[in-house]
């Protein structure tokens, strides 16, 4: 077999190359054959990270899905929200802005810069005050503005994994995931807004916006992470995910109301 078949036009190139000058080389051949190496193997890294990346949104698409059925299914048992009973228990006249993560707090917690990175305008929250209608505890509430490095955090694998406190939540019949969920497939926290279903009994419309909760109060109800740059560049208060964001997550409330929760 000749070269040709075997290796790359420029590495055949060298090898005519150095069998040609009687296997003496030049410093021009030596940068010629070092350029074209590092050439070669910046496009093998770049493919093997792209599929890398490819591989881990095929995960983290199905991991919040996952969490969203196991969320609902707690949901069904218990009669609230994981966190629902501690927000609603803090202090105050109004209560602080709180999300559920899956590190940062809780037993087995991780340091709270295993979160994704977001900017003010993100994973924020305006003040709103709950209605007549919301869930226990939420009633002429008055949830104050926050975002996700100011908030309370609660950890929700108190909630789906570990049994909570039995008097807040009877009925309790998980585990409701096989195993803890820390982070997603980038190595940061699961982020989920679910103030929005705590505030409201009922989702609204199909967009999943809580009738006490609309978009620009306390957003939608999503289940986000930050994809591979580890950063939520979708607002909750956009039904969506943002297009030229990459973003991985569900609107928990679009799934409300396909599944009737």
């Amino acid at each position: 077999m000749t070269l040709s078949k075997k290796l790359p036009p420029v590495l055949t190139w060298f090898g005519r190359r150095f069998t040609a000058t009687d296997g003496l080389i030049n410093t021009t051949d030596l940068l010629v054959a070092t350029a074209a190496t590092v050439i070669l193997a910046a496009g093998v890294s770049g493919a093997v990270i792209g599929t890398m990346n490819d591989a881990k949104y095929g995960k983290a698409q199905p991991d919040a899905q996952a969490l969203a059925g196991a969320l609902s299914k707690f949901y069904k048992d218990t009669g609230k929200w994981p966190g629902q009973a501690e927000h609603a228990a803090l202090t105050g006249t109004s209560k602080p802005a709180a999300f559920v993560v899956t590190a940062g707090t809780g037993a087995t917690g991780d340091p709270t810069s295993l979160l994704p990175t977001a900017s003010d305008t993100e994973l924020s929250v305006a003040a709103t005050t709950c209605g007549g209608a919301s869930l226990e505890g939420f009633s002429g509430v008055s949830i104050d503005a926050g975002d996700l490095a100011t908030a309370t955090k609660f950890n929700l694998n108190d909630y789906l994994v570990r049994k909570p406190d039995e008097t807040s939540y009877p009925s309790w019949q998980g585990p409701y995931l096989q195993q803890e969920l820390k982070t997603d497939p980038w190595d940061r926290g699961w982020v989920l807004n679910l103030m929005p279903l705590y505030c409201s009994e009922t989702i609204a419309d199909a967009t999943g916006a809580a009738s006490a909760s609309t978009a620009g109060t306390l957003g939608y109800a999503w289940i986000i992470s930050g994809g591979a740059n580890r950063t939520v560049t979708t607002p909750l208060t956009s039904a969506t995910l943002d297009t030229a964001s990459d973003d991985a997550g569900v609107n928990l409330g679009k799934l409300i109301m396909r599944s009737g929760t």
